[in-house]
């Protein structure tokens, strides 16, 4: 029989009794509950905020209004008041005054009364977002980028008054107004001169 010597007899007991002591007094590790993931399935687009009725949605068409574009929505206070306009400004701020050729295109001459500003516009150009369609004898026609046009014409002349009356009752007549400027006419080239006859030949 193998006999062990008393020191290592001991060792072996006290290595089994810390070994004991420490497996008795470890704590148990907790066990872990694990709570399932439930998953909300949404509809598709409904996470944007997009949803069927957005995407099958009819609008009417937005229509404009017509408008002239002669007459300003907004004017100044004072501007109207010095001009003695209401505050819905003046349709005669532009006025067409001329209409006249030159190398044979016909040019409009539209002048502002109130600021004393005149431009010269012929068939193509492009004014204030307007955009001269033609130009006729008496008026001009614009078209806004929405295709609707709007006819700019001679200012007709102001209303004469009563004249005053003569000795003899009878009333005097009334100073005639001048009207706008009216397209000069044409003028074609002009006929060659004739050639001159050659000098007769003397011998």
């Amino acid at each position: 029989m193998l006999k062990l010597s008393r020191p290592v007899v001991y060792t072996f007991v006290a290595a089994v009794a810390v070994y004991a002591v420490v497996l008795l007094t470890q704590p148990d590790t907790p066990v872990r509950h694990t709570v399932p993931r439930h998953t909300v399935r949404r509809a598709a687009g409904e996470a944007d905020g997009i949803t069927e009725a957005d995407l099958t949605a009819h609008f009417a068409r937005y229509v404009p209004g017509k408008r002239d574009p002669f007459v300003p929505k907004v004017v100044p206070p004072k501007a109207a008041a010095g001009r003695g306009e209401g505050p819905g400004g003046a349709r005669d701020a532009w006025t067409l005054t001329g209409i006249y050729a030159v190398n044979d295109t016909l040019n409009a001459l539209v002048e502002n009364r109130a600021t004393g500003d005149s431009v010269s516009l012929k068939a193509g150009d492009r004014w204030r977002g307007l955009r001269v369609v033609s130009i006729g004898s008496d008026a001009v026609r614009f078209q806004n980028a929405l295709g609707q046009q709007t006819r700019l014409a001679f200012a007709p002349p102001p209303a004469e008054g009563p004249g005053a009356r003569t000795a003899g009752g009878a009333p005097t007549p009334a100073l005639r107004v001048v009207g706008p400027l009216r397209p000069m006419p044409i003028v074609g080239p002009l006929p060659p001169l004739p050639t001159a006859a050659p000098p007769p030949q003397t011998h």
